[in-house]
Order: C-alpha cells, then sequence, then structure tokens
C-alpha cells in the first residue's frame, strides 16, 4: 500500500484536529433544553421531561447582575408538592462566547418546603447566560430546566 499524498494526509489530520474539537467542548449547559424560558420571578417552569416545576423565588441582586449573585428556587412535583430530597446544581453558560461558569455547576443547597438557594453563581461578564438547573432524584434519574438572563454592563 503506498503512502497518501502531503496534501491528503494535512486535510486528514485538519479534519480530524476540527471534529475532536468540535466534540470536545459538547458538554457543556449549551447542551440542556432547546428552548431557555426568560428568568422571572415566581413563574413556574417545567423540566424538559416535566417531572418537576421550577419557580425563581429570590435573586439577590435582583435583577441578577455581573459578579456574584444569590438564586433560591422552588421545586414541586408534577403534582404540585413540595420536593425535598433531591439533589440540585446550577451553571452558567454563554453561548455567544462559548464560554461558562467556573466551576460549570454549583450546588444548591436545600432550605426546606422545596426550597434550594446558591449564594455565589458569579456571572462574570455582561450578556445573556443561560442558567441551568440540574435536579438528581434519589433514584439516580435526572431532570434539567435552563433560564435566560442579560445582565447589563
Amino acid at each position: 500500500m503506498t503512502e497518501p499524498a502531503p496534501t491528503l494526509r494535512r486535510t486528514i489530520a485538519a479534519v480530524t484536529l476540527a471534529f475532536g474539537l468540535v466534540t470536545a467542548c459538547g458538554n457543556d449547559a449549551s447542551d440542556s433544553a432547546a428552548d431557555p424560558a426568560a428568568l422571572e420571578l415566581g413563574v413556574a417552569v417545567d423540566t424538559t421531561d416535566h417531572r418537576f416545576a421550577v419557580t425563581v423565588v429570590e435573586t439577590t441582586p435582583n435583577p441578577l447582575q455581573v459578579g456574584p449573585n444569590a438564586l433560591s428556587i422552588r421545586l414541586a412535583s408534577d403534582e404540585g408538592a413540595a420536593v425535598d430530597d433531591l439533589t440540585v446544581t446550577v451553571g452558567g453558560w454563554m453561548a455567544a462566547h462559548g464560554h461558562g461558569t467556573n466551576p460549570a455547576q454549583m450546588p444548591m443547597v436545600r432550605q426546606g418546603d422545596g426550597v434550594y438557594a446558591a449564594d455565589s453563581v458569579t456571572l462574570f461578564m455582561p450578556g445573556t447566560w443561560t442558567l441551568t438547573v440540574r435536579i438528581t432524584a434519589a433514584d439516580g434519574t435526572e431532570s434539567e430546566v435552563a433560564f435566560d438572563t442579560t445582565l447589563e454592563s
């Protein structure tokens, strides 16, 4: 078998590199809900699998700003009952810039009556952020919901 021509080798290398870069960037918050809801206090939004309703009950500051922010949500079952036995995280992603919060997902602490809170969600620049809340039930099943918010400079 003959060796491929140098141009063909470069083309194969470039395609392989491009594929690697695309697939390496595929594990971020942009893979979440296709149509994030607008972040509005008091408005319940169903998770993508319709198992839970997620309501943002408080943000500090309000509206969210560049820098550290606190976020509280209430989780209810599809029947409307508060759910307290979940593991919940929140993370932010800026699709326009291809980067997100660090860490990518931050734990939300159970407060009781279905309320979970994160006190240091740092959104480090102005623009549109997608905040993704990931919920893990005791049986290991996962649900999520995403909210869009735009920070002013």
